[in-house]
């Protein structure tokens, strides 16, 4: 009688080894180490946002503050310099009621294109000071996994930097292009928008102040004007006044109310402004590294279809069935190594087995 054969320890299946740093117990929920980039944003892609945001509303204020202030209230000339930005607001005003293809009449209407004329300027402000930010948003967006796993290394939690860098590897980098587009979009969103708000307001008491004959969107930013004068001490008395009242001549000359009324609508229009920029400007580069992956995969895929048409068609001439007919092969492809009087040799050779009346 044959002896029992041992029992065998059953085989454990070999489990894939887990990276420590990403799925240890309490860093990631169980389950998703397969997919990091559906897990929260770490601190240092909150740390970009802010930097972006604040950091570009800052810059952006900044400079239409500056660039409103010198198209509204500024001179056309400093000296020999032009004020390019009052010479083109100026233009632009008069150009859009008055050309030669049309010109708009006094009256309702032409009240009706006066605002848009004074939406659209006020944007176009706007837009020249997103576009003094536009190098540095670029520099930002192209480094945004390094910006925030700057951070995350730092100051982040274990497993940071890996959910990061999941979640942004793939992030296209964006050229000139794609942020022009971006650009574009948002202004003429911010523009609609604001033009849009100010007809559906129209005009009215606001928060049951000021006049009823007047525009509220007018009325708002001449009350921001005041409040901000107010926290000066020329500008006190500013403030006091009732909105349904008319400043002197004198008080509208305070930097601080002309300041005030030129930023009133800048700080929620670039807010929003920055948030429509950057969506469409990583949209556009999306779709851009898209585009140019199509290419390639149809351009390799083309190149490997002539490799193996290729390889398919080389077969070696004196291996291949002779058919009738008044090809006669080449000295080189019927002696390859084969000197000059033996090529002749073959050649005659293969024209004598040619069937009568298929030949010359």
């Amino acid at each position: 009688m044959e002896p029992t054969p041992a029992l065998s320890a059953p085989e454990e299946k070999s489990q894939p080894a887990r990276d420590p740093a990403i799925a240890a117990p309490g860093i990631v929920p169980d389950g998703t180490e397969d997919d990091l980039s559906k897990l929260p944003k770490t601190k240092g892609e909150w740390f970009y946002d802010g930097v972006q945001q604040i950091g570009g509303k800052g810059a952006i204020i900044a400079a239409t503050a500056v660039f409103g202030f010198l198209a509204k209230y500024g001179s056309r000339w400093y000296g020999p310099v032009p004020n390019v930005f009052k010479i083109f607001n100026d233009w632009f005003g008069k150009k859009v009621v008055s050309n030669p293809l049309y010109t708009i009449p006094e009256g309702q209407k032409y009240e009706v294109w006066r605002r848009l004329v004074g939406a659209a300027a006020s944007t176009m402000v706007l837009f020249h000071g997103g576009n003094v930010f536009a190098p540095i948003m670029k520099k930002l967006e192209n480094n945004r996994e390094n910006i925030a796993n700057w951070y995350n290394k730092r100051w982040g939690k274990p497993g940071d930097v890996e959910i990061a860098h999941e979640r942004l590897k793939d992030e296209p980098q964006q050229n000139w292009g794609d942020v022009i587009k971006g650009r574009l979009v948002a202004w003429g969103i911010i523009f609609g928008a604001m033009a849009s708000i100010d007809f559906v307001l129209g005009k009215g008491r606001l928060f049951g102040k000021g006049g009823t004959d007047k525009y509220r969107f007018d009325q708002y930013e001449e009350g921001f004007g005041r409040w901000l004068a107010g926290f000066t001490k020329k500008g006190k008395e500013l403030w006091n006044t009732p909105l349904s009242k008319e400043l002197t001549d004198l008080q509208k000359q305070n930097k601080v109310y002309q300041f005030g009324r030129i930023t009133a609508l800048d700080f929620y229009a670039t807010n929003v402004g920055i948030i429509i920029w950057s969506f469409f400007s990583r949209k556009s580069a999306r779709k851009r590294q898209d585009h140019q992956g199509s290419l390639q995969d149809d351009a390799h895929a083309g190149s490997k279809e002539g490799m193996e048409t290729k390889e398919f068609s080389t077969t070696p001439a004196e291996t291949a069935p002779c058919r009738p007919c008044r090809y006669k092969p080449s000295a080189r492809s019927l002696s390859p190594s084969g000197s000059f009087a033996e090529t002749v040799a073959g050649e005659k050779a293969r024209a004598s087995e040619i069937p009568v009346g298929m030949g010359a």
